[in-house]
């Protein structure tokens, strides 16, 4: 529709139309339509359907002038990303945008807004910051993070406390043999690398049994040869993201080597994110079918059985809680794509829809904390819990008290997502097992 548009408008005597005309008719739709790729990828594509769509209304190609249009068009696709860069935490939402999220909320049904001990309604105060917001927030995306600092001027301390600790999945259980083995480190004459490493190599646990102790193992040795490496003081300012994921935090994916759970590196990209994206996909008519959208990449992606259970968020090691890579990453990407993947299993388990959950790691800077989404009530609403924020201990001598805390908390994740994959197959293995594309849900809820 937008490109037959364009060329009535562009139309000039006996009905011609050229192809330059087209592109600068369209160009902002082509930016917008690129989905900040190459732009490259796209020009045979673009040129094809303005043919197609010309001969259908019957109009003539005239020549061109010999323009380079469309290397205006990238020029301006880069100056974009470089105002997106710096201002994509500032996108304002449209009047449509917001008259959209504001309907799903007022159809909330009341047994199903989230009340309070109080009396207050967890859904009321999320119209109320979608209504009076200027900025695009995740409560447009139906996100209630109960770690947001704007909730204060919402709820009370013992109200967000409550909205919080409801029916949470974040609750840490560490086998017994598992925790004695952690506390063994806790050794107040170990001071150095070596002793924590010496101690590590008393234990002897067999190939293919054990698993989870010789991850503890491998994990604590991992430590102390990256603390060995660096003269017992950690300095990593200048650690890229691929430094600190493969160097800092390689004990998280490696909890997964077991396969029950698969952990995939290299930037994968999210079904689920792709199926919101496309929720308008279909096949052409009057136009051709628009090109899809691909989901949101991520630093790991945990699946199992083909199901999106998990993702994974790290940043450079010199990001702070107030630069723009963890507000937007962390406070908003990590979310709406966990909240995709809730989404998702939902629409193979419905009838389940208050028991299921997905899980995320965010690590930022030398810190690590895990986010749990699930919809504790109704069908809408998607609740984030945050555990504390660890921090990577940067001196020997704090090891135990500081690595300790990060292994227990990336078991905890692990053993969230398999409390999930129980909650989804009981009674329920063929659903789960299928893939499906539910449209539907995602024409309801919005990207």
């Amino acid at each position: 529709l937008e490109i037959a548009s364009s060329l009535i408008n562009i139309a000039k005597d006996a009905n011609t139309v050229t192809y330059e005309d087209y592109l600068i008719d369209m160009k902002t739709f082509i930016i917008d339509k690129s989905n900040n790729q190459n732009l490259d990828e796209f020009r045979g594509s673009w040129k094809t359907k303005f043919k197609k769509i010309a001969n259908d209304l019957k109009y003539i190609v005239g020549k061109d002038n010999n323009n380079n249009i469309w290397a205006s068009i990238r020029i301006t696709q880069a100056t974009t990303r470089i105002h997106n860069f710096f201002f994509l935490s500032n996108r304002i939402l449209t009047p449509v945008e917001k008259a959209l999220v504001l309907e799903l909320y007022s159809k909330i049904e009341e047994k199903d807004k989230g009340i309070l001990s109080t009396g207050k309604k967890i859904s009321d105060c999320m119209y109320n910051l979608a209504r009076d917001s200027v900025f695009e927030h995740p409560v447009h995306s139906y996100i209630f993070d109960t770690s947001d600092p704007v909730w204060g001027m919402y709820f009370t301390p013992k109200e967000l406390k409550e909205a919080k600790n409801y029916n949470s999945k974040l609750v840490m259980n560490i086998p017994e043999e598992l925790q004695t083995l952690l506390s063994s480190f806790e050794n107040k004459e170990y001071t150095t690398a070596s002793h924590y490493y010496d101690h590590a190599l008393e234990y002897k646990f067999p190939l293919g049994t054990y698993f989870d102790k010789r991850w503890v193992q491998e994990s604590v040795m991992s430590a102390c040869e990256l603390f060995d490496s660096h003269h017992n003081r950690l300095n990593l300012n200048e650690y890229l993201e691929g430094n600190m994921l493969h160097e800092v935090w390689p004990f998280v994916y490696k909890l997964y080597k077991d396969r029950e759970i698969v952990a995939k590196l290299g930037e994968p990209c999210s079904v689920a994110t792709s199926m919101a994206k496309n929720n308008k996909q279909s096949l052409e008519a009057i136009t051709p079918r628009e090109r899809k959208i691909m989901g949101s990449k991520i630093d790991i992606l945990f699946t199992a059985v083909k199901n999106e259970l998990g993702a994974c968020e790290v940043g450079k090691g010199d990001v702070s809680i107030v630069d723009d890579k963890y507000l937007n990453d962390g406070s908003k990407k990590l979310p709406k794509t966990l909240r995709d993947m809730l989404v998702t299993q939902i629409a193979i388990n419905p009838d389940k829809a208050n028991s299921l959950f997905t899980v995320g790691y965010l690590m930022m800077d030398l810190c690590t904390e895990l986010l749990v989404v699930d919809m504790p009530f109704g069908s809408l609403i998607s609740r984030v819990v945050r555990s504390s924020r660890l921090a990577y201990h940067i001196k020997m001598k704090n090891f135990a008290i500081d690595f300790i805390p990060l292994l227990e908390l990336a078991y905890t994740g692990k053993q969230i997502m398999r409390k999930n994959i129980m909650c989804s197959m009981t009674g329920r293995e063929e659903r789960f097992l299928m893939t499906v594309t539910a449209m539907t849900i995602w024409q309801m809820l919005p990207v």
